[in-house]
Protein backbone atom coordinates (compact mmCIF):
# COMPACT_ATOMS: atom_id res chain seq x y z
CA UNK A 1 0.00 0.00 0.00
CA UNK A 2 1.24 3.29 -1.13
CA UNK A 3 0.88 6.19 1.85
CA UNK A 4 0.31 9.60 -0.03
CA UNK A 5 2.90 11.92 -0.97
CA UNK A 6 5.00 14.07 1.56
CA UNK A 7 8.53 15.93 0.64
CA UNK A 8 9.90 13.00 2.86
CA UNK A 9 12.77 14.20 5.58
CA UNK A 10 15.92 12.31 5.40
CA UNK A 11 18.77 11.90 7.89
CA UNK A 12 22.59 12.34 6.37
CA UNK A 13 24.00 9.48 6.26
CA UNK A 14 26.91 10.47 3.61
CA UNK A 15 28.91 13.53 4.56
CA UNK A 16 31.46 15.12 3.02
CA UNK A 17 35.11 16.50 3.89
CA UNK A 18 35.53 19.86 2.14
CA UNK A 19 38.80 20.03 2.84
CA UNK A 20 39.88 16.91 1.06
CA UNK A 21 37.56 16.98 -1.82
CA UNK A 22 38.59 17.71 -5.08
CA UNK A 23 35.82 18.31 -7.23
CA UNK A 24 37.19 14.83 -9.53
CA UNK A 25 33.81 13.77 -10.16
CA UNK A 26 34.42 10.35 -8.88
CA UNK A 27 31.65 10.13 -6.59
CA UNK A 28 29.06 11.32 -9.16
CA UNK A 29 30.32 8.72 -11.86
CA UNK A 30 29.80 5.99 -8.89
CA UNK A 31 25.79 7.48 -8.44
CA UNK A 32 22.98 5.63 -9.13
CA UNK A 33 21.00 8.79 -8.80
CA UNK A 34 23.56 11.40 -9.78
CA UNK A 35 21.46 14.35 -9.17
CA UNK A 36 22.02 14.20 -4.96
CA UNK A 37 25.18 15.63 -5.87
CA UNK A 38 26.14 19.32 -5.97
CA UNK A 39 29.24 20.13 -8.37
CA UNK A 40 28.58 23.40 -8.25
CA UNK A 41 31.12 24.63 -6.31
CA UNK A 42 34.77 23.91 -4.96
CA UNK A 43 33.87 20.56 -3.62
CA UNK A 44 30.94 18.08 -4.40
CA UNK A 45 28.27 17.90 -2.07
CA UNK A 46 25.31 15.89 -0.92
CA UNK A 47 21.96 16.69 -1.02
CA UNK A 48 20.28 13.93 1.81
CA UNK A 49 16.66 14.68 0.64
CA UNK A 50 17.97 12.54 -2.52
CA UNK A 51 20.38 10.43 -1.51
CA UNK A 52 19.38 7.03 -2.04
CA UNK A 53 22.06 5.84 0.36
CA UNK A 54 24.19 3.05 -1.53
CA UNK A 55 27.61 3.95 -0.43
CA UNK A 56 29.57 3.43 -3.56
CA UNK A 57 30.70 7.23 -3.72
CA UNK A 58 32.44 6.31 -0.51
CA UNK A 59 34.31 3.59 -1.89
CA UNK A 60 35.16 5.20 -5.12
CA UNK A 61 36.52 8.86 -3.51
CA UNK A 62 40.21 8.02 -3.46
CA UNK A 63 40.72 10.77 -1.18
CA UNK A 64 38.93 10.27 1.88
CA UNK A 65 36.68 12.95 1.21
CA UNK A 66 33.31 11.11 1.34
CA UNK A 67 32.58 9.05 5.16
CA UNK A 68 29.64 7.65 6.36
CA UNK A 69 27.83 8.62 9.17
CA UNK A 70 26.59 5.90 11.65
CA UNK A 71 24.98 5.79 15.07
CA UNK A 72 28.12 4.37 16.80
CA UNK A 73 29.17 7.62 18.67
CA UNK A 74 25.96 8.16 19.87
CA UNK A 75 25.37 4.57 20.84
CA UNK A 76 28.50 4.77 23.33
CA UNK A 77 26.99 7.65 24.86
CA UNK A 78 24.02 6.59 25.89
CA UNK A 79 24.99 3.17 26.98
CA UNK A 80 27.46 4.73 29.15
CA UNK A 81 24.88 7.08 30.42
CA UNK A 82 22.92 3.65 31.88
CA UNK A 83 20.69 3.11 28.38
CA UNK A 84 19.68 -0.12 28.71
CA UNK A 85 20.41 -1.91 25.67
CA UNK A 86 20.12 -5.04 23.58
CA UNK A 87 21.65 -5.82 19.35
CA UNK A 88 20.59 -7.86 16.70
CA UNK A 89 23.56 -8.94 14.56
CA UNK A 90 23.69 -8.86 10.57
CA UNK A 91 24.75 -11.89 9.07
CA UNK A 92 27.38 -10.61 7.01
CA UNK A 93 28.98 -10.23 10.96
CA UNK A 94 30.34 -14.29 10.18
CA UNK A 95 32.42 -12.15 6.86
CA UNK A 96 33.21 -8.97 8.18
CA UNK A 97 35.02 -11.57 11.99
CA UNK A 98 35.44 -14.31 10.69
CA UNK A 99 36.80 -16.39 13.91
CA UNK A 100 35.46 -13.41 16.41
CA UNK A 101 32.00 -13.37 15.85
CA UNK A 102 30.57 -15.16 18.38
CA UNK A 103 33.39 -13.30 20.62
CA UNK A 104 31.46 -10.19 19.71
CA UNK A 105 28.51 -11.32 21.59
CA UNK A 106 30.37 -11.65 24.66
CA UNK A 107 31.97 -7.94 24.52
CA UNK A 108 28.61 -6.81 24.12
CA UNK A 109 27.88 -8.24 27.34
CA UNK A 110 30.30 -6.75 28.79
CA UNK A 111 29.77 -3.10 28.31
CA UNK A 112 26.03 -4.09 29.68
CA UNK A 113 23.69 -4.99 26.74
CA UNK A 114 21.57 -7.39 28.23
CA UNK A 115 21.26 -9.96 24.79
CA UNK A 116 21.88 -10.43 21.57
CA UNK A 117 19.87 -11.67 18.59
CA UNK A 118 21.02 -13.19 15.42
CA UNK A 119 19.20 -11.21 12.52
CA UNK A 120 19.88 -14.34 10.12
CA UNK A 121 16.62 -15.30 12.60
CA UNK A 122 15.08 -12.52 11.19
CA UNK A 123 15.52 -13.59 7.90
CA UNK A 124 14.31 -17.06 8.46
CA UNK A 125 11.05 -15.51 9.54
CA UNK A 126 11.28 -13.15 6.57
CA UNK A 127 11.27 -15.90 3.39
CA UNK A 128 8.62 -17.16 5.06
CA UNK A 129 6.90 -13.93 4.64
CA UNK A 130 7.64 -14.08 1.40
CA UNK A 131 6.30 -17.43 0.71
CA UNK A 132 3.22 -16.89 2.35
CA UNK A 133 2.68 -13.56 0.68
CA UNK A 134 2.88 -15.35 -2.82
CA UNK A 135 0.57 -18.38 -1.70
CA UNK A 136 -2.33 -15.16 -2.03
CA UNK A 137 -0.87 -12.46 -4.25
CA UNK A 138 -1.32 -12.68 -7.55
CA UNK A 139 1.22 -9.55 -8.60
CA UNK A 140 4.46 -10.46 -10.10
CA UNK A 141 7.19 -9.78 -10.20
CA UNK A 142 7.74 -9.54 -6.09
CA UNK A 143 10.74 -7.00 -5.85
CA UNK A 144 12.50 -8.40 -2.80
CA UNK A 145 13.47 -5.60 0.00
CA UNK A 146 16.98 -6.73 2.57
CA UNK A 147 18.23 -3.35 0.99
CA UNK A 148 17.03 -0.06 2.27
CA UNK A 149 19.16 1.53 -0.68
CA UNK A 150 16.98 -0.24 -3.57
CA UNK A 151 13.76 0.36 -1.54
CA UNK A 152 14.40 4.20 -1.48
CA UNK A 153 15.56 4.11 -5.21
CA UNK A 154 12.17 2.65 -5.98
CA UNK A 155 9.91 5.18 -3.47
CA UNK A 156 11.75 8.37 -4.95
CA UNK A 157 12.78 7.36 -8.58
CA UNK A 158 10.58 4.76 -9.70
CA UNK A 159 7.10 4.75 -7.63
CA UNK A 160 5.46 3.03 -10.47
CA UNK A 161 7.19 0.03 -9.30
CA UNK A 162 5.95 0.04 -5.12
CA UNK A 163 3.13 -2.36 -6.09
CA UNK A 164 5.64 -4.50 -7.01
CA UNK A 165 7.99 -4.15 -3.56
CA UNK A 166 7.43 -6.79 -1.33
CA UNK A 167 4.99 -5.72 1.35
CA UNK A 168 7.05 -7.64 3.82
CA UNK A 169 9.47 -6.04 6.43
CA UNK A 170 13.15 -7.02 5.94
CA UNK A 171 15.23 -9.08 8.18
CA UNK A 172 16.42 -6.70 10.35
CA UNK A 173 12.77 -5.36 10.62
CA UNK A 174 11.45 -8.82 11.49
CA UNK A 175 14.07 -9.67 14.38
CA UNK A 176 13.22 -6.22 15.93
CA UNK A 177 9.35 -6.90 15.72
CA UNK A 178 9.66 -10.46 17.03
CA UNK A 179 11.86 -9.25 20.13
CA UNK A 180 9.26 -6.66 20.49
CA UNK A 181 6.04 -8.95 20.37
CA UNK A 182 7.75 -12.53 21.96
CA UNK A 183 10.70 -11.10 24.14
CA UNK A 184 8.98 -8.82 26.16
CA UNK A 185 11.20 -8.22 29.00
CA UNK A 186 12.69 -6.35 26.58
CA UNK A 187 10.16 -4.19 25.10
CA UNK A 188 11.43 -0.87 26.67
CA UNK A 189 15.12 -1.38 25.62
CA UNK A 190 16.59 0.29 22.70
CA UNK A 191 17.55 -1.72 20.31
CA UNK A 192 21.53 -1.40 18.84
CA UNK A 193 22.04 -2.85 15.39
CA UNK A 194 25.15 -4.17 14.53
CA UNK A 195 25.34 -3.73 10.10
CA UNK A 196 27.08 -3.55 7.33
CA UNK A 197 24.89 -1.17 5.63
CA UNK A 198 24.85 3.01 6.07
CA UNK A 199 21.17 3.09 4.04
CA UNK A 200 19.37 0.99 7.55
CA UNK A 201 19.26 4.36 9.24
CA UNK A 202 16.98 5.05 6.72
CA UNK A 203 15.15 2.00 7.01
CA UNK A 204 14.87 2.45 10.77
CA UNK A 205 13.49 5.96 10.67
CA UNK A 206 10.92 4.97 8.14
CA UNK A 207 9.28 2.08 10.49
CA UNK A 208 9.81 3.53 12.92
CA UNK A 209 11.64 0.77 14.76
CA UNK A 210 15.94 0.76 15.69
CA UNK A 211 17.71 3.30 17.85
CA UNK A 212 21.22 2.75 16.66
CA UNK A 213 22.68 1.97 13.49
CA UNK A 214 26.61 1.00 14.36
CA UNK A 215 28.76 0.07 11.54
CA UNK A 216 31.28 -2.79 11.40
CA UNK A 217 34.16 -0.48 10.00
CA UNK A 218 32.79 1.75 13.19
CA UNK A 219 33.41 -0.99 15.80
CA UNK A 220 36.62 -2.24 13.97
CA UNK A 221 38.04 1.38 14.13
CA UNK A 222 37.06 1.30 17.90
CA UNK A 223 38.48 -2.23 18.52
CA UNK A 224 41.86 -1.02 16.86
CA UNK A 225 41.46 2.88 18.98
CA UNK A 226 41.22 0.90 22.35
CA UNK A 227 43.04 -2.14 21.66
CA UNK A 228 40.62 -4.68 22.19
CA UNK A 229 41.65 -7.87 21.48
CA UNK A 230 38.38 -9.57 21.08
CA UNK A 231 39.70 -13.05 21.58
CA UNK A 232 39.64 -11.77 25.40
CA UNK A 233 35.89 -12.09 25.25
CA UNK A 234 33.97 -15.57 25.58
CA UNK A 235 32.71 -17.09 22.66
CA UNK A 236 28.24 -16.12 23.66
CA UNK A 237 25.21 -17.58 21.59
CA UNK A 238 22.52 -15.80 20.11
CA UNK A 239 19.12 -15.94 22.21
CA UNK A 240 17.03 -16.66 19.74
CA UNK A 241 16.34 -20.02 18.17
CA UNK A 242 19.74 -20.91 15.82
CA UNK A 243 18.38 -20.21 11.95
CA UNK A 244 19.14 -22.72 8.99
CA UNK A 245 20.39 -21.69 5.69
CA UNK A 246 19.67 -18.33 6.17
CA UNK A 247 22.97 -17.15 7.67
CA UNK A 248 24.13 -16.98 4.33
CA UNK A 249 21.39 -14.22 3.52
CA UNK A 250 24.41 -11.84 3.10
CA UNK A 251 25.91 -13.82 0.57
CA UNK A 252 24.22 -13.08 -3.02
CA UNK A 253 21.40 -15.35 -3.71
CA UNK A 254 20.93 -16.45 -0.09
CA UNK A 255 17.55 -15.19 -0.26
CA UNK A 256 16.52 -17.64 -3.00
CA UNK A 257 18.76 -20.52 -1.33
CA UNK A 258 16.81 -20.41 1.64
CA UNK A 259 13.19 -19.84 -0.33
CA UNK A 260 14.22 -23.41 -2.20
CA UNK A 261 13.60 -25.00 1.34
CA UNK A 262 10.31 -23.85 0.70
CA UNK A 263 9.39 -23.50 -2.63
CA UNK A 264 12.08 -26.01 -4.24
CA UNK A 265 12.82 -24.80 -8.03
CA UNK A 266 11.71 -21.52 -7.21
CA UNK A 267 15.59 -20.18 -8.10
CA UNK A 268 14.62 -21.14 -12.18
CA UNK A 269 11.41 -18.66 -12.03
CA UNK A 270 13.66 -16.23 -10.32
CA UNK A 271 16.24 -13.52 -10.94
CA UNK A 272 19.14 -12.67 -8.63
CA UNK A 273 21.00 -9.71 -9.70
CA UNK A 274 22.94 -6.93 -7.73
CA UNK A 275 25.78 -4.39 -7.76
CA UNK A 276 25.91 -0.93 -10.06
CA UNK A 277 23.32 -3.57 -12.81
CA UNK A 278 20.39 -3.89 -10.39
CA UNK A 279 19.70 0.10 -11.49
CA UNK A 280 19.35 -0.06 -14.93
CA UNK A 281 17.36 -3.18 -14.61
CA UNK A 282 14.85 -1.36 -12.28
CA UNK A 283 14.68 1.51 -15.21
CA UNK A 284 13.64 -1.07 -17.73
CA UNK A 285 11.76 -3.44 -15.31
CA UNK A 286 8.25 -1.75 -15.94
CA UNK A 287 8.59 -2.98 -19.86
CA UNK A 288 9.57 -6.91 -18.51
CA UNK A 289 6.53 -6.41 -16.87
CA UNK A 290 4.07 -4.92 -19.63
CA UNK A 291 5.86 -7.50 -21.62
CA UNK A 292 5.26 -10.46 -19.12
CA UNK A 293 8.78 -11.17 -19.14
CA UNK A 294 9.62 -10.49 -15.79
CA UNK A 295 10.45 -12.99 -13.36
CA UNK A 296 8.59 -14.30 -10.15
CA UNK A 297 11.15 -13.22 -7.79
CA UNK A 298 13.74 -10.31 -8.20
CA UNK A 299 16.53 -11.05 -5.30
CA UNK A 300 18.61 -8.03 -5.64
CA UNK A 301 20.94 -6.14 -3.49
CA UNK A 302 23.06 -3.11 -3.50
CA UNK A 303 26.03 -4.23 -2.51
CA UNK A 304 28.39 -6.42 -5.91
CA UNK A 305 29.28 -9.06 -3.07
CA UNK A 306 26.23 -8.34 -1.25
CA UNK A 307 25.72 -7.21 2.22
CA UNK A 308 29.12 -9.02 3.22
CA UNK A 309 30.59 -5.85 1.33
CA UNK A 310 28.21 -3.32 2.31
CA UNK A 311 29.75 0.27 2.65
CA UNK A 312 30.32 -0.15 6.60
CA UNK A 313 32.05 -3.51 6.13
CA UNK A 314 35.73 -4.24 6.76
CA UNK A 315 36.25 -6.62 3.97
CA UNK A 316 37.52 -4.18 1.03
CA UNK A 317 40.68 -5.43 1.18
CA UNK A 318 40.21 -9.74 1.77
CA UNK A 319 39.72 -11.73 -1.52
CA UNK A 320 36.18 -12.76 -2.47
CA UNK A 321 37.20 -16.25 -1.80
CA UNK A 322 38.31 -15.61 1.61
CA UNK A 323 34.75 -13.51 2.19
CA UNK A 324 32.17 -15.99 1.14
CA UNK A 325 34.36 -19.06 2.67
CA UNK A 326 33.70 -18.05 6.07
CA UNK A 327 30.32 -17.57 5.54
CA UNK A 328 29.78 -21.09 3.91
CA UNK A 329 31.53 -22.39 6.88
CA UNK A 330 28.61 -20.90 9.02
CA UNK A 331 26.08 -22.44 6.49
CA UNK A 332 27.50 -25.97 6.83
CA UNK A 333 27.71 -25.60 10.74
CA UNK A 334 23.61 -24.08 10.57
CA UNK A 335 22.53 -26.57 8.05
CA UNK A 336 24.42 -29.85 9.81
CA UNK A 337 22.41 -28.62 13.14
CA UNK A 338 19.45 -29.00 11.33
CA UNK A 339 20.47 -32.11 9.66
CA UNK A 340 21.35 -34.05 12.56
CA UNK A 341 24.97 -34.21 12.42
CA UNK A 342 25.80 -33.73 16.03
CA UNK A 343 29.50 -34.26 15.60
CA UNK A 344 29.78 -31.09 13.35
CA UNK A 345 27.34 -28.88 14.65
CA UNK A 346 28.52 -29.39 18.15
CA UNK A 347 24.57 -29.04 19.59
CA UNK A 348 21.60 -31.32 19.81
CA UNK A 349 20.69 -31.92 16.19
CA UNK A 350 17.00 -30.16 15.23
CA UNK A 351 14.98 -31.12 12.00
CA UNK A 352 14.14 -29.29 9.28
CA UNK A 353 10.02 -30.26 10.61
CA UNK A 354 11.30 -28.40 13.83
CA UNK A 355 12.84 -25.25 12.05
CA UNK A 356 9.51 -24.53 10.44
CA UNK A 357 7.32 -25.31 13.78
CA UNK A 358 9.82 -22.92 15.71
CA UNK A 359 9.15 -20.46 13.12
CA UNK A 360 5.77 -20.79 13.06
CA UNK A 361 5.62 -19.83 16.60
CA UNK A 362 7.25 -16.56 15.94
CA UNK A 363 5.41 -15.66 13.08
CA UNK A 364 1.77 -14.10 12.67
CA UNK A 365 -0.05 -12.99 10.10
CA UNK A 366 0.42 -9.25 9.09
CA UNK A 367 2.98 -9.06 12.00
CA UNK A 368 5.63 -8.18 9.23
CA UNK A 369 3.87 -6.30 7.27
CA UNK A 370 5.67 -3.29 5.61
CA UNK A 371 3.82 -0.58 3.75
CA UNK A 372 6.14 2.14 1.48
CA UNK A 373 6.02 6.41 0.54
CA UNK A 374 5.68 7.75 -2.71
CA UNK A 375 8.55 9.98 -2.57
CA UNK A 376 8.90 10.57 -6.05
CA UNK A 377 8.67 14.30 -4.84
CA UNK A 378 12.17 14.34 -3.33
CA UNK A 379 13.07 14.13 -6.95
CA UNK A 380 13.28 17.95 -7.51
CA UNK A 381 15.02 17.44 -10.93
CA UNK A 382 13.67 19.67 -13.83
CA UNK A 383 14.32 18.69 -17.49
CA UNK A 384 15.31 21.64 -19.33
CA UNK A 385 12.94 21.95 -23.02
CA UNK A 386 15.04 21.09 -25.92
CA UNK A 387 15.40 24.54 -26.29
CA UNK A 388 16.71 25.08 -22.81
CA UNK A 389 19.23 22.15 -23.44
CA UNK A 390 20.56 24.15 -26.32
CA UNK A 391 21.37 27.16 -24.12
CA UNK A 392 23.15 25.00 -21.84
CA UNK A 393 24.70 23.14 -24.32
CA UNK A 394 25.99 26.57 -25.91
CA UNK A 395 27.28 27.22 -22.53
CA UNK A 396 29.36 23.98 -22.81
CA UNK A 397 31.02 24.92 -26.23
CA UNK A 398 28.76 22.57 -27.79
CA UNK A 399 28.10 23.92 -31.87
CA UNK A 400 27.74 21.27 -33.51
CA UNK A 401 26.99 17.11 -33.37
CA UNK A 402 30.84 16.36 -33.13
CA UNK A 403 30.96 17.90 -29.69
CA UNK A 404 28.94 15.27 -27.98
CA UNK A 405 31.63 13.63 -26.97
CA UNK A 406 29.89 11.63 -24.24
CA UNK A 407 32.77 11.09 -22.09
CA UNK A 408 32.10 10.56 -18.33
CA UNK A 409 34.71 13.22 -17.37
CA UNK A 410 32.20 14.60 -15.54
CA UNK A 411 30.38 11.79 -14.19
CA UNK A 412 27.28 11.87 -15.58
CA UNK A 413 27.54 9.36 -18.68
CA UNK A 414 26.12 11.73 -21.33
CA UNK A 415 26.54 15.41 -22.30
CA UNK A 416 22.79 15.62 -22.08
CA UNK A 417 22.98 14.48 -18.19
CA UNK A 418 25.66 17.07 -17.18
CA UNK A 419 23.35 19.58 -19.04
CA UNK A 420 20.15 18.43 -17.26
CA UNK A 421 22.68 19.24 -13.92
CA UNK A 422 24.15 22.45 -15.18
CA UNK A 423 20.05 23.74 -15.41
CA UNK A 424 19.31 22.49 -12.06
CA UNK A 425 22.20 24.13 -10.75
CA UNK A 426 24.38 21.12 -9.82
CA UNK A 427 27.05 21.90 -12.19
CA UNK A 428 29.13 24.62 -14.41
CA UNK A 429 30.49 24.03 -17.43
CA UNK A 430 34.08 24.51 -16.27
CA UNK A 431 33.64 20.84 -15.42
CA UNK A 432 32.95 19.78 -18.81
CA UNK A 433 36.25 18.19 -20.25
CA UNK A 434 35.05 19.41 -23.78
CA UNK A 435 34.54 22.77 -22.30
CA UNK A 436 37.63 22.91 -21.15
CA UNK A 437 39.59 21.50 -23.65
CA UNK A 438 37.76 24.27 -26.09
CA UNK A 439 38.68 27.14 -23.20
CA UNK A 440 42.37 25.84 -23.98
CA UNK A 441 41.59 26.33 -27.64
CA UNK A 442 40.23 29.06 -27.54
CA UNK A 443 43.00 30.62 -25.31
CA UNK A 444 45.91 29.69 -27.81
CA UNK A 445 44.48 30.67 -30.72
CA UNK A 446 44.00 34.44 -28.47
CA UNK A 447 47.72 34.08 -27.40
CA UNK A 448 48.46 33.15 -30.98
CA UNK A 449 46.47 36.20 -32.13
CA UNK A 450 48.27 38.75 -29.16
CA UNK A 451 51.61 36.93 -30.31
CA UNK A 452 51.16 38.25 -34.20
CA UNK A 453 49.90 41.45 -33.30
CA UNK A 454 52.69 41.83 -30.54
CA UNK A 455 54.96 41.24 -33.77
CA UNK A 456 53.74 43.42 -35.82
CA UNK A 457 53.67 46.51 -33.56
CA UNK A 458 57.29 45.79 -32.73
CA UNK A 459 58.55 44.93 -36.59
CA UNK A 460 56.76 48.78 -37.42
CA UNK A 461 57.94 50.92 -34.80
CA UNK A 462 60.53 53.45 -34.51
CA UNK A 463 61.38 52.32 -30.98
CA UNK A 464 64.34 50.13 -30.31
CA UNK A 465 62.89 46.97 -28.47
CA UNK A 466 65.37 44.23 -27.02
CA UNK A 467 64.87 40.99 -24.53
CA UNK A 468 67.25 39.37 -22.84
CA UNK A 469 67.71 36.15 -20.63
CA UNK A 470 68.76 36.00 -16.92
CA UNK A 471 72.48 35.95 -18.49
CA UNK A 472 71.60 39.04 -19.86
CA UNK A 473 72.18 37.33 -23.61
CA UNK A 474 70.07 38.90 -25.75
CA UNK A 475 67.41 37.03 -27.23
CA UNK A 476 64.73 39.17 -28.98
CA UNK A 477 65.54 42.10 -30.72
CA UNK A 478 63.14 43.98 -33.00
CA UNK A 479 64.48 45.97 -36.74
CA UNK A 480 63.80 49.45 -34.84
CA UNK A 481 67.18 47.87 -32.24
CA UNK A 482 69.35 46.98 -34.89
CA UNK A 483 68.96 50.42 -37.08
CA UNK A 484 69.46 52.39 -33.58
CA UNK A 485 72.70 49.72 -32.65
CA UNK A 486 74.08 49.42 -36.54
CA UNK A 487 74.46 46.07 -36.70
CA UNK A 488 72.56 42.48 -37.77
CA UNK A 489 70.00 40.63 -36.02
CA UNK A 490 72.56 37.76 -36.28
CA UNK A 491 75.55 39.40 -34.72
CA UNK A 492 72.94 41.16 -31.30
CA UNK A 493 70.97 37.43 -30.63
CA UNK A 494 73.50 35.76 -27.99
CA UNK A 495 75.24 38.90 -27.28
CA UNK A 496 76.32 40.44 -24.09
CA UNK A 497 76.26 44.03 -24.83
CA UNK A 498 74.21 45.68 -22.76
CA UNK A 499 74.86 43.59 -19.38
CA UNK A 500 76.05 46.17 -17.70
CA UNK A 501 72.88 47.95 -18.13
CA UNK A 502 71.01 45.25 -17.27
CA UNK A 503 72.64 44.49 -14.29
CA UNK A 504 70.93 47.57 -12.65
CA UNK A 505 67.76 45.74 -13.29
CA UNK A 506 68.78 42.87 -11.49
CA UNK A 507 68.01 43.79 -8.02
CA UNK A 508 64.59 43.64 -9.57
CA UNK A 509 63.62 47.39 -10.08
CA UNK A 510 63.24 49.27 -13.06
CA UNK A 511 65.84 51.51 -14.38
CA UNK A 512 65.76 54.30 -17.07
CA UNK A 513 68.50 57.09 -18.38
CA UNK A 514 69.89 58.73 -21.46
CA UNK A 515 72.47 56.96 -23.43
CA UNK A 516 74.63 58.07 -26.49
CA UNK A 517 75.45 55.17 -29.21
CA UNK A 518 78.14 55.55 -31.13
CA UNK A 519 78.04 53.10 -33.50
CA UNK A 520 80.45 50.84 -35.68
CA UNK A 521 79.90 52.88 -38.97
CA UNK A 522 80.61 55.95 -37.41
CA UNK A 523 77.36 57.36 -36.83
CA UNK A 524 75.69 58.44 -33.55
CA UNK A 525 72.58 59.49 -31.59
CA UNK A 526 71.26 60.20 -28.33
CA UNK A 527 68.88 57.61 -27.10
CA UNK A 528 66.43 56.94 -23.84
CA UNK A 529 66.92 53.71 -22.18
CA UNK A 530 64.10 52.40 -20.53
CA UNK A 531 65.32 48.91 -19.09
CA UNK A 532 63.21 46.48 -16.84
CA UNK A 533 63.29 43.23 -15.32
CA UNK A 534 60.66 40.24 -16.20
CA UNK A 535 59.31 37.71 -13.84
CA UNK A 536 57.26 34.50 -14.41
CA UNK A 537 54.33 33.72 -12.48
CA UNK A 538 55.89 32.32 -9.52
CA UNK A 539 57.54 35.80 -9.19
CA UNK A 540 61.07 34.47 -10.39
CA UNK A 541 63.30 36.52 -12.37
CA UNK A 542 63.73 35.13 -16.00
CA UNK A 543 64.96 37.51 -17.48
CA UNK A 544 65.25 41.63 -18.80
CA UNK A 545 63.88 43.73 -21.62
CA UNK A 546 64.41 47.23 -22.77
CA UNK A 547 62.94 50.13 -24.97
CA UNK A 548 65.15 52.28 -27.01
CA UNK A 549 63.84 55.27 -28.22
CA UNK A 550 65.48 58.28 -30.51
CA UNK A 551 65.80 61.78 -28.93
CA UNK A 552 68.44 63.28 -30.44
CA UNK A 553 66.45 65.53 -32.47
CA UNK A 554 65.27 67.13 -29.15
CA UNK A 555 69.15 67.05 -27.78
CA UNK A 556 72.03 69.22 -28.72
CA UNK A 557 74.09 68.76 -26.24
CA UNK A 558 73.57 66.25 -23.46
CA UNK A 559 75.72 64.14 -20.89
CA UNK A 560 74.23 61.01 -21.33
CA UNK A 561 75.93 58.16 -21.07
CA UNK A 562 78.27 56.98 -24.39
CA UNK A 563 77.86 53.34 -25.99
CA UNK A 564 80.85 52.06 -27.88
CA UNK A 565 79.11 48.85 -30.11
CA UNK A 566 81.64 47.56 -32.62
CA UNK A 567 81.77 44.22 -34.36
CA UNK A 568 85.06 42.88 -32.38
CA UNK A 569 83.45 42.89 -29.29
CA UNK A 570 80.79 41.25 -27.08
CA UNK A 571 80.60 43.58 -24.85
CA UNK A 572 79.24 47.55 -24.81
CA UNK A 573 81.73 50.14 -23.54
CA UNK A 574 79.94 52.53 -21.43
CA UNK A 575 81.26 55.78 -20.34
CA UNK A 576 80.20 58.63 -18.82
Amino acid sequence: MMIGKKLKELPSIIGVDTEKCVNCHACISVCPVKYCNDGSGDHVAVNPLMCIGCGQCITKCSHGARFWIDDCDRFFEDRAAGQRMIAIVAPSIASNFPSTYLNINGWLKSIGIEAVFDVSFGAELSVKSYMEYLKVSKKTPVITQPCPAIVTYIEMYLPELLPYLAPVDSPMVHAMKMIRQFYPEFAEHKIVALSPCIAKKREFVETGLGDYNVGFKSLSNYFLRNNIDLKDYSQEQYVNPPAERAVGFSTPGGLLKTAERWSPGISEVSRKIEGESIYPYLDTLADSIKNKTAPVIIDCLNCENGCNSGPLTVTSERPLDDIENAVSKRINQAESLYGGNKEQAGVDDISIEDLNQILSKFWIPDLYSRTYADMSINNRIVVPTEDELKKIYKLMRKNGDNDFYNCNACGYGTCENMAIAIYNGLNRPENCHFFLAEEARLRSAQISDNEKRLRTILSTTTAGFCLADEEFRLIVVNPSFCKTIGMDRDKLIGSIFLKKQFERCSSGHGYSSEIRVNRPDGGSGVFLFIANPYFDDHRDLVGYFAMVIDISKYKKDTAATNIQFSNGNNQAEATA
